[in-house]
């Protein structure tokens, strides 16, 4: 026993000191682990947004890095160059959407709102407020926020495939805003999002560790953890189970329908613009896509309600048959660089019109 004491004082607990340090030096300095800002409940407003205590830091993703990308959070608590407070007056573009608009993917000035506010030559302030993991429900949610806080002219919302199925809350249990089927009077009830500080989470603490943001955040570690809670034959496209959301069709619709119809009132004397994902798996693979159906329900309800909407799908298809260039990068299904250059290139020709 004595010698196992020894052996566990002498040269384990070291060695094992050494390679933690080793590895942490490495993450820090060589292949730098990602990073991101630390998301943050704010009470006053009921929002999710991220804590302004660190403002700058570096995304990163895959084995070795190879998706860097540095992030800004400004006072206001999202990933944007700019300060809201601080601009000039002018005409004002507000973007809302989910880890699209956040977009920790790219550098700050390159993703799409910022883009387009370059290719406006500044003749409009744009403020983007985009928060990861947020649904449809959530946009609505956000939208009477940044009306009443900012007042916007044009309004312009993304919609990604998973944001329909996530909006309901007896599909999907989240920390935003979910939308609730009242029976009785055949509606929906809207439910604020809850009081989670998800900045304080058990797993914070550990986020002081390069190695720990290396394993948890670059090799995807929540991700396949989470991989082994689904059933084996779960078909996936554009991150969406999509037998069992085409199989939950018409209770989407009708919320799709509520929140498209709410956001034509909310915004009434304003622009509205909703933007769409294309189904890039189909698009990249030339095979039918199994989830353009939503695209193809977004247009028929928009049109139904008089609402701008751009569908992306048909200019990224042509796009990439023509430059066969990918809008995302091989390790993250997020738009890359070029993405966001070019959704930011079509949704500025839509304003000009």
């Amino acid at each position: 026993m004595k010698n196992i004491f020894k052996n566990l004082i002498y040269i384990t607990f070291p060695t094992v000191l050494i390679t933690f340090l080793i590895f942490e030096l490495i993450f820090r300095f060589f292949i730098p682990a990602s990073n991101p800002p630390i998301p943050k409940f704010y009470q006053n407003s009921g929002t999710y947004k991220f804590d302004t205590i660190h403002k700058n830091g570096i995304y990163t993703h895959g084995k070795f890095s190879d998706l860097k990308a540095s992030w800004h959070i400004n006072k206001q608590g999202w990933n944007f160059y700019d300060d809201y407070s601080n601009v000039i007056h002018k005409p004002l573009i507000a973007i809302i959407g989910d880890s699209y608009v956040e977009a920790l993917q790219v550098n700050v000035t390159e993703n799409f709102s910022y883009k387009l506010k370059e290719k406006l030559d500044d003749r409009f302030n744009v403020f983007a407020f985009g928060r990861s993991g947020s649904p449809m429900s959530q946009y609505l949610y956000i939208n009477k926020i940044v009306n009443s806080e900012y007042s916007p002219d044009v309004v312009v919302i993304n919609f990604v495939h998973n944001d329909f199925d996530e909006s309901l809350d007896t599909l999907y249990n989240r920390h935003f805003s979910k939308l609730k089927y009242n029976k009785m009077f055949d509606s929906f009830d809207e439910i604020a999002p809850s009081n989670i500080d998800l900045g304080k989470s058990r797993l914070s603490y550990l986020t002081h560790s390069a190695l720990f943001r290396y394993i948890f955040y670059n090799l995807d570690l929540y991700t396949k953890l989470f991989s082994l809670n689904t059933k084996k034959n779960t078909k996936y496209e554009s991150n969406i189970d999509y037998e069992y959301v085409f199989s939950q069709k018409n209770d989407i619709k009708k919320a799709t329908e509520y929140v498209l119809l709410n956001l034509k009132k909310l915004n009434n004397g304003k622009r509205l613009i909703l933007v769409m994902d294309g189904a890039r798996e189909s698009i990249y693979s030339g095979k039918p896509s199994n989830v353009i159906w939503l695209n193809k329900m977004m247009k028929e309800l928009t049109d139904k309600y008089k609402i701008e909407f751009i569908d992306l799908d048909q200019y990224m298809r042509r796009d990439f048959n023509q430059n066969h260039v990918k809008f995302n990068s091989n390790i993250d299904f997020h738009w890359n660089q070029y993405g966001h250059n070019f959704v930011s290139e079509i949704l500025y020709k839509q304003i000009k019109k």
